[in-house]
């Protein structure tokens, strides 16, 4: 792992419910240096956003957590997580392929196609983050998806088979750089990668909101992680991720 510490711990699981849920169980049982890695070749009980369940066919693609102490930020902080994550996972996509964007809050997208998506729990204490386990799903050489999901993977785009390990240290040292970055105050940086490949930025979108369906344009993001829209007839909303589906 060409990285200072994320990936130098790694745990690989041959099944578990959920990485997340195994990372947080470990750090209630010991001290986890930081940048360990839970890599599971099978999933059965991945989350995804909105309590959905993240599909994924076992030894095809990458599921993981990776733990960070990220204690310089404080709670109202934490979004910054969700966009380091996202962007990381950009850099990595775009030099596999090309119409990637981030789809709010921080869902990957290749050619409207979701590829990736993250999850992220917190563990704090009063304001300050003690602990963040980021979890990651990769589509990586998975053929075939159920109908519903309109999903993709990297073996769908170009046809190619990939070790998923390589893949796996890939993103570690890209999500490392930023996260260093982060550490540093580097905030602004991260701010406009994730704007510039927001979908739907500056845009006209359809979206569902209140049972009814609306057009809106993102204008942008709060720093508390809201999505921030106007609407046709120039309403301005911050809508949360339970509040409002996007319609593509």
């Amino acid at each position: 792992m060409n990285t200072l510490f994320t990936g130098l711990n790694c745990i690989e699981l041959q099944s578990i419910d959920s990485t997340n849920n195994y990372a947080a169980s470990l750090l209630k049982q010991t001290n986890v240096p930081e940048g360990t890695v839970i890599l599971a070749h099978e999933q059965t009980r991945g989350r995804g956003q909105r309590n959905a369940v993240w599909h994924s066919e076992p030894h095809k693609n990458l599921t993981f957590s990776v733990i960070y102490k990220p204690v310089f930020l404080s709670l109202s902080e934490q979004f910054i997580l969700s966009k380091l994550t996202a962007i990381s996972l950009l850099k990595l996509l775009t030099a596999y392929t090309n119409q990637v964007k981030i789809k709010w809050p921080n869902d990957i997208l290749v050619n409207n196609k979701k590829i990736a998506g993250v999850l992220i729990d917190n563990i704090v204490s009063g304001s300050t983050i003690n602990y963040t386990i980021i979890g990651v799903g990769i589509n990586v050489n998975q053929s075939l998806f159920n109908a519903g999901l309109n999903a993709t993977s990297l073996f769908l785009e170009n046809n190619v088979l990939y070790d998923i390990k390589v893949v796996l240290e890939q993103f570690c040292s890209i999500l490392e750089l930023y996260y260093i970055k982060l550490r540093n105050n580097h905030t602004k940086e991260i701010e406009e990668i994730y704007l510039q490949h927001l979908l739907g930025l500056n845009r006209w979108l359809r979206f569902i909101y209140e049972g009814r369906m609306i057009e809106a344009m993102i204008t942008g993001v709060c720093s508390a992680g809201k999505l921030k829209l106007l609407t046709r007839d120039m309403q301005h909303l911050k809508v949360d991720v339970k509040e409002i589906k996007f319609i593509i």
